[in-house]
């Protein structure tokens, strides 16, 4: 359920190639430069955007659909301890 409502592009951050990770970067920079900012809160604001953008895409990183505040990996973690 959790998988066909939020389609995860990734299992888990591991997966992620370097092109991708670079293209995507890339975008995330045009983005950033455009915005009249000062360079250090371009900086801290390109890094929440790649950590939040790859979150979305990770599906051990994701939020887990029937309750926010636990991820599905830690999900996973918990169902495998016991």
């Amino acid at each position: 359920m959790h998988i066909t409502a939020m389609k995860p592009e990734y299992i888990n951050p591991v997966e992620i190639t370097t092109d991708t990770r670079k293209n995507d970067d890339g975008i995330f920079e045009k983005e950033v430069a455009a915005i009249d900012k000062p360079a250090e809160i371009k900086k801290k604001m390109l890094d929440g955007k790649i950590n939040t953008y790859f979150k979305e895409k990770t599906l051990t990183e994701q939020p887990f659909i029937k309750d926010g505040d636990t991820t599905v990996g830690k999900l996973l973690e918990k169902i495998k301890q016991k």
